[in-house]
């Protein structure tokens, strides 16, 4: 995530560097959180772990700026320096704005890894949780007509770990096979899945 667009609270919709750029623009240099949680689950998918925590770390650090933890639909591409110690407010922003609130929820998906496969009866998992959420419990997660509580934690080593603490039903959950960072995770996943039952 180069500075020209990761801007500390989020990567902007275009590069500071070009002509265009605007900061307070809709889609010229302003930062989009639905668009965010779209790009970490690309940085999940080949394994970029710490490029998708400082990514969530940032949007979720923005969020606790605005009224109520609330999320507009779009904020100002200003970079986050002593002069701009607030994203800034896009003034025409709807706020709150549903899609952005799902954006920090999806960050979450991103970060633990999960997979569906309601057929299966299957939650592929692929935890990593960074140091600064070392511990997440989903309650009620719903697949298929399985329903689970389960506890993510990021161990001593760094490694994060899992524990269905309650549940009803059959479920199978399944770690993703390890990857090399930058290798298309998708396929492995998908083979996952298939080898589950």
């Amino acid at each position: 995530m180069q500075p020209d667009l990761f801007t500390g609270w989020g990567l902007r919709t275009l590069s500071c560097r070009h002509p265009a750029y605007n900061p307070f623009s809709y889609h010229l240099g302003s930062v989009w959180p639905v668009s965010n949680a779209i790009i970490g689950f690309g940085l999940k998918r080949y394994g970029f772990n710490a490029e998708l925590h400082r990514l969530a770390k940032a949007l979720f650090e923005a969020t606790a700026l605005f009224e109520l933890n609330r999320l507009p639909e779009v904020f100002g591409g200003h970079p986050r320096d002593d002069v701009h110690p607030h994203p800034g407010i896009y003034p025409e922003a709807n706020a709150p704005q549903a899609w952005s609130a799902s954006g920090v929820i999806h960050l979450v998906q991103a970060m633990l890894g999960l997979v569906p496969a309601a057929p299966w009866r299957t939650l592929i998992i692929d935890p990593d949780l960074p140091d600064w959420l070392p511990d997440v419990t989903l309650a009620g997660i719903r697949i298929g007509d399985a329903r689970a509580t389960i506890r993510f934690w990021r161990g001593p080593s760094g490694r994060t770990e899992h524990e269905v603490i309650d549940g009803e039903g059959t479920l199978h959950i399944r770690r993703a096979p390890a990857r090399p960072t930058g290798v298309d995770g998708l396929p492995l996943l998908l083979r996952a899945i298939g080898t589950a039952n």
